[in-house]
């Protein structure tokens, strides 16, 4: 038989050099990756999470039609808003629709921004290397170079809560979007066919607007790109500036724009307003953090990253003394990176894009001095005249092999060490106690850590422990902001109107938070419920009316509402309400006990039963509503019931006699509805000459 050739159509193409560079570079970096983020991906809704995703209602659509979808584009405000973030809440919204408050769904899509933003950047450092200015003895280590920078930044444990905390999707969607346009930027500089260099500026230009409608700090594009411009592929900043102005005037327009958008003088001036520190405070004390930020990218230890750092205030150029040396640095930094700019463009344009970028949330919006996730974007650049270095060094003791090796084993060893810690700074997010504890630990005395710690323990139960925590936290007085202690303040109240029951002081305490917070309808609800625990009703009335305009849908609100109008004897409207409530698909018993209570106070026994029936399908164990029961059927003289309602009582078990557990009922009786007739129980009890058994929580409190 004649040898057949072989079938030429079925042998798979060959894969150019650079392609097979990326696929290599693409697989290595998501198995490592994937190895050190996946402890993050259960992580809970974190800090401004809770703000943003899971209590912001404008995200929680029900479809992905653009009439839903556009209710998110305003952020946490209301509709007449200006845009705020809209891709980065329509985002959010798009994870809601398919995932509801599931995390794992959030977190992956972090994950994949944060990926796609490596391979942008590696794309991007394998371009600079092809601009004729770029020293031409770079170019043999373009791969190598363009590789380890890229992990050194992409497993940098700096980043993880730009990651990790589903919120600061804000800041690593944006630098994706941003490092996509500077790249298709630095494709259109390369091309030379003119329907390249038309299509990579539209995509320049496309990326460019999504990166600022992601976040405002993208608006740095336009300044990092015509830096670029005239640093690396003009080789000169001199005249080539000079003519590039004159050359942009739309792109420095509409940087002037959106850097007014953000910046409008009027609103960063107000932005002070709440704040513990000036203007002048802060253009001090941020030159010390930009040097923190630089000693924690090449310094990672775990011990040195938290979610919240505790930051002293430079209140003047020399106190503390750091201030002014810090100052010093960095105006040498600016000028030595101007002055040497065609010597060593590439250390250079990283100095300047680090602090360029850092300018719209490091200088004068009155914003939180300190975040890690701030220095996604800006520190994308700093690694490259890192690996530079490392490969001339490698490439300078090539005949000593052993010098060489020792390098790239250090390195090697210096990746696995950085990566690792990423991994453990991952496992503090886990939970909130975790998270929280280890705040405090590295800030003890700030008060934003002890107050939320604070709160772990008061959702696990640990009422006192989060008190102590609380207290601790108002005492030591140190905040981001007025609205924070305000939260303080609250919790401290809330802990006095339902454990201590020290109604004035849970008053007190309210007003306080209330001058200082006002965004939660909780603070509104609870404030109406202490004035109406210190016999106040009509103050009460007045805090949940005001607090209806802004959520005139709440169900708290509603419940409230008809029972403070019951209270006052305002009947009528303690039905609208509590029916408002119900129409508002409020799952709460509030509306059919007060329901049922005027219906029994109308003599409606029939209907009164079956709001009380209601009350017990929703909560089975309640034993006001088996009272109430056993009252109405009393009244209407149905023994048979009676009987029954007798016999589920019996089967709880009670803390002690009859009467006590009726009296703790009954306690405190300026909230109740529906009071229990004491006498009446007890002697149908007697009657029937039954013990009860069991005993359920009072689940009596309305607010």
């Amino acid at each position: 038989m004649a040898h057949r050739g072989v079938d030429t159509d079925f042998i798979l193409p060959e894969f150019s050099m650079e392609t097979r560079q990326f696929l290599f570079t693409a697989s290595t970096l998501f198995i490592i990756l994937i190895i050190i983020y996946a402890n993050s991906f259960f992580s809970p809704f974190h800090y401004d999470d809770i703000e943003n995703i899971v209590n912001n209602e404008k995200i929680h659509v029900s479809s992905l039609s653009w009439k839903e979808l556009k209710k998110g584009i305003h952020g946490v405000n209301d509709g007449t808003a200006t845009l705020k973030r809209p891709l980065a809440y329509i985002s959010f919204a798009v994870n809601y629709h398919f995932s509801r408050l599931n995390v794992f769904g959030y977190h992956l899509t972090n994950f994949v921004i944060h990926y796609i933003s490596c391979l942008a950047l590696f794309l991007l450092f394998r371009n600079i290397f092809q601009f004729p200015t770029i020293n031409p003895k770079y170019a043999p280590l373009a791969y190598p170079v363009a590789l380890l920078a890229t992990f050194l930044w992409a497993t940098h444990p700096i980043h993880v809560t730009a990651v990790t905390v589903i919120v600061q999707r804000m800041a690593s969607m944006a630098a994706m979007f941003y490092i996509l346009s500077f790249y298709f930027y630095t494709k259109a500089k390369l091309s030379n066919k003119k329907y390249g260099i038309v299509l990579y500026f539209t995509g320049c230009f496309i990326f460019g607007l999504m990166a600022f409608a992601t976040k405002e700090n993208s608006a740095m594009l336009i300044v990092s790109i015509l830096l670029f411009e005239v640093m690396c592929i003009k080789g000169g900043i001199g005249e080539n500036f000079k003519k590039l102005v004159k050359r942009w005037p739309i792109p420095l327009v509409l940087f002037i724009l959106l850097s007014l958008y953000y910046v409008w003088p009027v609103t960063f001036l107000s932005s002070y307003e709440d704040r513990p520190f000036t203007m002048l405070d802060r253009l001090f004390t941020e030159p010390r953090i930009l040097l923190f930020y630089i000693s924690l990218l090449f310094y990672p230890q775990t011990e040195r990253f938290s979610l919240i750092h505790d930051v002293e205030i430079s209140r003047s150029i020399l106190t503390p003394w750091p201030t002014l040396p810090a100052i010093v640095l960095l105006i040498a930094a600016v000028c030595l990176s101007i002055r040497y700019h065609r010597k060593c463009p590439l250390i250079s344009f990283g100095i300047l894009f680090f602090l360029i970028n850092h300018i719209i949330e490091g200088s004068f919006i009155g914003l939180e001095l300190i975040y890690e996730h701030r220095n996604y974007l800006p520190s994308m650049f700093l690694y490259l005249p890192v690996a530079i270095f490392i490969f001339h060094a490698v490439h300078y003791f090539k005949h000593h092999a052993l010098l060489k090796y020792m390098i790239l084993g250090t390195i090697t060893f210096f990746l696995c060490m950085q990566a690792h810690t990423t991994l453990m700074y991952n496992a503090i997010f886990l939970n909130e106690k975790s998270l929280w504890s280890q705040v405090v630990k590295k800030a003890p005395e700030y008060s934003i850590g002890l107050n939320n710690l604070g709160k772990v323990h008061w959702d696990d139960g640990e009422n006192e422990e989060g008190y102590a925590l609380f207290l601790k936290a108002e005492a030591s007085n140190r905040w981001m902001n007025k609205e924070q202690k305000g939260v303080c303040l609250y919790n401290i109240g809330l802990y006095q109107l339902t454990i201590a029951k020290d109604y004035e002081s849970a008053r007190a305490y309210f007003e306080r938070s209330f001058e200082l917070f006002q965004a939660s309808p909780n603070v509104w609800t609870n404030l109406a419920h202490a004035y109406l625990m210190c016999d106040q009703k009509n103050k009460s009335l007045s805090v949940l009316e005001k607090a209806l305009e802004i959520w005139p849908r709440n169900g708290h609100i509603l419940n409230a509402l008809s029972v403070v109008n019951f209270k006052i004897g305002n009947i009528t409207a303690a039905k609208r309400y509590a029916m408002r409530a119900k129409l508002n698909g409020v799952n709460s018993i509030q509306p059919d006990i007060v329901m049922g209570e005027i219906l029994r106070r109308e003599g409606k026994y029939i209907q009164a039963i079956e709001r009380w029936e209601r009350v017990l399908k929703l909560d089975p164990e309640n034993m006001r509503a088996l009272f109430a029961l056993l009252e109405l059927y009393h009244e209407m003289g149905d023994n048979d019931q009676k009987s029954d309602i007798i016999m589920k009582i019996n089967c709880r078990t009670l803390s002690g006699p009859i009467e006590k557990n009726i009296d703790e009922l009954n306690s405190h009786p300026q909230d109740k509805v529906y009071l229990i007739n004491k006498r009446l129980i007890v002697d149908l009890l007697s009657t029937k000459n039954l013990t009860p058994r069991h005993h359920l929580p009072n689940n009596s409190n309305i607010f």
